[in-house]
């Protein structure tokens, strides 16, 4: 089951590197989307208390905007650069 884990959050990483990479927002979300439900099955496993529960909800939340928002900025200076 840990080897399962980790080659599932293997390749979620893998899959937001090449949505970064390529600067593709569906990719790094489909990686994200792909952690997100590891942490979410994780969490009918253990016995985590709902507060700890809600705050990392809220991470994952933060995290999937900061994603996107970090790609978007990397987007328009690349396209302010191409435009000079």
């Amino acid at each position: 089951m840990v080897l399962t884990n980790l080659m599932v959050f293997a390749l979620g990483i893998f899959a937001i590197r090449i949505g970064n990479l390529r600067n593709n927002f569906g990719v790094l979300n489909y990686g994200l989307l792909i952690i997100t439900v590891l942490v979410a099955c994780r969490f009918f496993d253990t016995n985590i208390d709902f507060i700890i529960r809600g705050l990392l909800f809220v991470a994952i939340g933060v995290g999937f905007f900061a994603a996107n928002y970090l790609m978007y900025r990397k987007q328009q200076k690349l396209k302010s650069e191409d435009h000079e």
